[in-house]
């Protein structure tokens, strides 16, 4: 959506030669302000939650007003989200200029630079998600591992910029235990890169837990971010869901792995987010786990053969 709402802009303001106020969510990239300094126009950011951009199209003379999660509004039609009307318009942009969408992002790049954006949904208690909150507004971290935060912003959740081109966003869901993490950078690599450290960094004082059911159990073992070595790492892609076995060393040196199946679902409020569940194995456990997952392949195969079960 981030790039959709640029391309909108770009549109609007250079080929169509409209203006107006720019309103947008916290969560939307900062490069939007560069586009609308580019074009002479004013930008707005709102707290999260269309209603916030609404209120202000129903007052004010606004270009486009849009969200990270997709909903986008434009000048001369309703002010509600409408994703069918904005899909018109990148058409009839496309149809206009002659170009493909890729030709039309990389205009979009020659202004604003190219980036990549994504974000993390940690599925954690509310205890815990509140926890982490406080020390986001303790100003508890200075730095996400290598990043070194120069800039806060508190406008709806907690925003640090590293510099021009690389932010992380922590923010929690007001309806669910989810804390949303989002990043932006140059390349999807380092934006993965900084989601993963943030995840490490906020999580790093927590004694490492596990959902079971419908309780947060507690591993005795304490992990901490520092020492927290991937050795290695492979993941299964399988539909809707990816499992990733992670070889990692605690800062005793000893290896153990972690196995963590994510999900990829959308919520009621339009969200996409991924569910992660996470089993950590150690030395001790290795054989006695590698021996019971042999066993029940093993019974797997056997009946299959009986013929009664689906090949």
């Amino acid at each position: 959506s981030h790039h959709i709402i640029l391309l909108l802009i770009n549109y609007l303001a250079k080929y169509k030669e409209l203006n107006g106020i720019v309103a947008t969510a916290f969560s939307v990239t900062p490069r939007v302000d560069k586009m609308c300094q580019h074009f002479g126009l004013e930008q707005r950011v709102t707290k999260i939650g269309f209603k916030e951009i609404a209120s202000i199209m129903v007052e004010e003379d606004v270009l486009i007003g849009g969200e990270e999660s997709g909903g986008i509004a434009v000048k001369g039609h309703i002010p509600e989200r409408d994703g069918i009307w904005m899909g018109l318009i990148i058409w009839e942009f496309m149809a206009k200029s002659g170009k493909t969408l890729d030709q039309l992002i990389d205009e979009v790049y020659e202004l604003v630079g190219q980036f990549k954006f994504e974000r993390n949904d940690l599925h954690i208690t509310d205890d815990l998600k509140q926890k982490i909150i406080a020390n986001c507004a303790a100003n508890k971290y200075q730095n996400f591992g290598p990043y070194k935060v120069k800039e806060l912003k508190t406008t709806d959740g907690y925003k640090y910029f590293f510099d021009d081109e690389r932010w992380l966003m922590i923010r929690p869901s007001g309806t669910e235990p989810v804390l949303r993490n989002y990043a932006e950078a140059p390349t999807l690599e380092e934006v993965r890169e900084i989601l993963k450290i943030c995840e490490q960094t906020i999580t790093a004082w927590l004694i490492v837990f596990y959902k079971k059911k419908e309780e947060i159990c507690l591993n005795s073992k304490l992990i901490m971010s520092d020492h927290n070595n991937e050795i290695y790492s492979n993941a299964v892609r399988a539909g809707r869901r990816t499992y990733f076995f992670d070889v990692k060393a605690t800062r005793g040196n000893d290896l153990y792995l972690t196995l963590t199946e994510s999900k990829k679902s959308t919520s009621e409020d339009g969200y996409e987010n991924y569910q992660k569940h996470k089993i950590f194995l150690y030395k001790e456990d290795f054989e006695k786990f590698k021996e019971g997952f042999e066993d029940a392949l093993s019974k797997i195969e056997e009946l299959k053969s009986s013929g009664e079960y689906a090949e």
